[in-house]
């Protein structure tokens, strides 16, 4: 049996509060009943205490009633009997106090306490039975604190447990009643206050009973009514004031994301602008200079061919940026076709092989295994191969290697880009990533460079839940790994372009 609260719920809940954004579905639900269940728990704990306090406060004015009766009625009552029924309830009450309150000042229910508290109420209406049984039966009229018991029950447990307690007072009245009517108890008789036949007098005692029942009864259903509602309004206000915490939380989170993404922008617009002013600002010079006729003649065509250079560093900026701007922006469904893997790393290749000549760069291409058809944006994968290859060019020395690896393993699709190049620092592998970012190493092994180009691949990797790694070492080489799940990938059927192009399987190494 547990100690439970009017709607029946276990108080047995985390100790803490749930935090962070709302969910749906499910959680919700979850997040609710731990909400409801952690409102029980600190109400309980409170009413806990307050029986506590409720107890030494009743205690300590029995012990006054006991003493001023035996000073001014002197004989009247068996007190030394009186003061031990009174210890009793006081060791009682200092052994739930032992066992209740160094946990629940932690917000803690120790296991058992629903069994320890209803015990105790148990002890208290024997005790208090024994003591109005020693303190004149009948002729006591503290019989009506029965009703205080009953009202405590109906505070503190539940409405069953209210009118249990209503139930166990009457049947305990009743039995005092007629023990002593029937001489199964002596009658301590209230010397000088009452008749000395009053006990055995049959129907002012049924009348008596009858009177206290119905009291009880009334104290039972009035009692767990109150509290009902009282507790339903206490729970209804603090759900409100814990979805309020949580919205407030949920907002606040909002709020720095909004002051992440708004600081993410204004660093994003100050690399722009720097990346751009200065060859836009060159080339504003070179024109100039050719306008105002400060180049010699023999000098014009060297003047104007770095002009073009800086405008295709602005170009290839301005390329970038869309390209990031259109992965950020896209949708993993959005422009989905049959696409040839292999093929498309070819035509990348084929793209980029001109500037491996003009390095003196050796490019590798290796397919292992059959590749199959994926169902993909084709513009995705080729912004995969273009900057990963072009990179391993663009960092590699002359004679040096750049190979490629395309092959399916464990149903996923592994592409692997190795080169002999300048290789990356180990401090500097977590910020490759970052927009706009370029080692020092890379900037003295070519001036040129937006820094974008990985930030797209990993947009890329992200949307289609690829693997992307990278191995390194300064001055021996990077491998750059990325690997494709091909359970949402993977379609039916060979792409017509593939019988015209390389068939997969192993293929001959190109060399440029």
């Amino acid at each position: 049996m547990h100690l439970r609260s009017r709607n029946g719920a276990p108080p047995s809940v985390p100790s803490n509060p749930p935090a962070g954004p709302a969910v749906h579905g499910g959680a919700v639900n979850e997040q609710q009943r731990s909400i409801a269940a952690m409102f029980e728990q600190q109400e309980l704990l409170s009413r806990v205490g307050w029986q506590l306090s409720l107890r030494w406060m009743a205690e300590g004015l029995v012990l006054v009633a006991v003493v001023f009766t035996a000073v001014v009625f002197p004989g009247v009552l068996p007190t030394v009997r009186l003061l031990a029924i009174l210890a009793l309830l006081v060791l009682s009450n200092l052994l739930v106090m032992r066992v209740l309150l160094p946990r629940s000042r932690r917000g803690e229910l120790p296991w058992g306490a629903d069994v320890l508290v209803k015990g105790q109420m148990m002890v208290d209406l024997l005790a208090y039975t024994a003591f109005l049984h020693w303190s004149g039966g009948v002729e006591n009229p503290a019989s009506v604190f029965y009703v205080l018991q009953v009202i405590i029950a109906g505070v503190l447990l539940s409405e069953r447990w209210a009118f249990l307690a209503a139930g166990a007072s009457s049947l305990l009245y009743a039995g005092v009643l007629a023990a002593e009517y029937a001489g199964w108890l002596p009658h301590v008789h209230l010397t000088g206050l009452m008749d000395t036949e009053l006990y055995r007098q049959p129907m002012l005692l049924l009348l008596s009973w009858a009177v206290l029942s119905s009291a009880l009864v009334v104290a039972a259903y009035l009692a767990s009514d109150i509290v009902q509602r009282m507790r339903a309004r206490e729970r209804e206000l603090f759900q409100s004031n814990m979805s309020c915490e949580l919205r407030s939380g949920e907002l606040a989170n909002a709020n720095q994301r909004l002051n992440e993404m708004a600081a993410s922008r204004d660093t994003f617009l100050r690399y722009v602008t720097h990346e751009l002013r200065a060859p836009v600002g060159a080339i504003q010079s070179y024109l100039r200079l050719l306008r105002e006729g400060y180049i010699e003649p023999e000098r014009v065509p060297e003047v104007a061919l770095r002009a073009e250079h800086r405008s295709e560093e602005v170009l290839a900026l301005i390329g970038d940026l869309l390209d990031l701007g259109q992965v950020e922006r896209a949708q993993v469904l959005e422009g989905r076709e049959r696409v040839d893997p292999l093929g498309s790393l070819m035509e990348a290749v084929d793209m980029l092989r001109p500037s491996a000549v003009t390095k003196q760069v050796t490019l590798e291409v290796l397919a292992q295994g059959q590749v199959p058809v994926l169902f993909c944006n084709p513009r995705h994968l080729a912004l995969v191969w273009n900057n990963l290859i072009s990179n391993a060019v663009k960092y590699t020395p002359p004679e040096g290697t750049v190979r490629v690896r395309l092959k399916v393993e464990d149903e996923r699709l592994a592409v692997e880009v190795s080169d002999t190049g300048i290789g990356i620092a180990p401090e500097e592998k977590e910020r490759i990533f970052d927009e706009f970012y370029r080692s020092d190493a890379a900037r003295r092994f070519d001036e040129h460079g937006t820094g974008l180009g990985l930030a797209i691949v990993q947009r890329v990797a992200r949307m289609y839940q690829a693997d992307l790694s990278v191995e390194s070492e300064l001055g021996r080489g990077t491998t750059f790994r990325v690997t494709f799940p091909l359970q949402n990938l993977q379609a039916t059927g060979e792409p017509p372009d593939r019988r015209h192009g390389p068939r997969p399987g192993k293929l001959p190494r190109t060399l440029v």
